[in-house]
């Protein structure tokens, strides 16, 4: 990405992960996609897009957004976006951000999984490689300490065999 004031950024899919979670008086803040760029003063969150009507036009008037979507490919098309977060549910993953990618989008960040296929996934990494777009997973909880602490119980035995 090249340096620039502020870098323009979409998100698709406005529920929980982009934008609800914010409001858990329980969670550390910021704890949303919305909520982690509005905290950060190099971006500026200026299209939304979801599905949901009803959702969508609250994440507009939450996060001060007008330029409000019920389609992606729409958004993609009239806004030049610098980053786009990907929070939808996975078996859309792939298509969306090949569009994202296809349509010169700098950064993607896509919620987990990649994909719900090897194949898709392949796809996904051709396509941001071809089109010179960084693409970021978010698997965050592989990082956090208290995961760590579980796994290293689960391995010592100290709370009894795991059972599915």
């Amino acid at each position: 990405m090249k340096k620039k004031d502020k870098f323009k950024v979409g998100i698709i899919g406005c529920g929980r992960v982009a934008s609800l979670l914010e409001h858990d008086k329980l969670r550390g803040h910021p704890c949303t996609h919305a909520g982690a760029y509005a905290a950060v003063s190099e971006t500026r969150i200026v299209a939304g897009c979801d599905i949901n009507e009803d959702r969508l036009q609250r994440f507009g008037k939450e996060w001060g957004v007008d330029a409000l979507y019920e389609d992606y490919r729409q958004m993609l098309e009239c806004e030049e976006l610098d980053i786009v977060s990907i929070c939808t549910w996975g078996d859309t993953h792939a298509e969306i951000t090949i569009a994202a990618a296809e349509a010169g989008v700098a950064g993607i960040i896509c919620e987990k999984p990649i994909a719900l296929s090897l194949i898709e996934a392949d796809r996904m990494i051709e396509t941001v490689e071809r089109c010179n777009t960084r693409l970021v997973i978010n698997h965050e909880r592989r990082w956090c300490s208290n995961y760590h602490k579980v796994r290293e119980l689960i391995r010592d035995g100290a709370i009894g065999e795991l059972r599915l």
